[in-house]
């Protein structure tokens, strides 16, 4: 029996989706306060802001890198430099969410990654009585 196939939780996929459309909408304000000259006088408004995405950060990084560990990659070095291209420019993250990250690991039909979060899986031995827990007799 093969272990289950995992992606990454549905929860983990929320939160790597709120992270980067709240990075997008204060990357969006902070520039159109740069613009319009007004920073000077909102930047201890903004400042909050900041920080949140600073800290929220965190997590994400932990969330991808955790991905990315659990992932088999054909080559190596490939989760080594994926991991240092993470850590030192964060866009990165990114461009692994969109060509790894969201896409079931290799080696998993898209069937098998819905079944590896069930509470009841297929392929589950039953007896007679239609009891996949209880063990067969020896």
């Amino acid at each position: 029996m093969s272990p289950p196939c995992e992606t990454m939780d549905h929860a983990e996929k929320t939160f790597v989706i709120f992270y980067w459309t709240y990075i997008v909408l204060y990357l969006v304000c902070f520039f159109s306060l740069a613009a319009t000259g007004r920073m000077e006088h909102c930047f201890f408004y903004v400042l909050p802001f900041h920080f949140l995405g600073m800290f929220l950060g965190i997590p994400l990084l932990v969330i991808v890198i955790r991905d990315l560990y659990k992932r088999d990659f054909p080559n190596p070095n490939t989760k080594v430099t994926w991991a240092i291209l993470m850590l030192l420019l964060w866009p990165s993250i990114l461009v692994y969410l969109c060509k790894h990250g969201f896409r079931p690991r290799p080696g998993c039909s898209l069937g098998d990654a819905f079944d590896a979060g069930s509470a009841f899986p297929a392929n589950a031995t039953t007896l007679d009585d239609g009891n996949p827990y209880r063990s067969p007799p020896t």
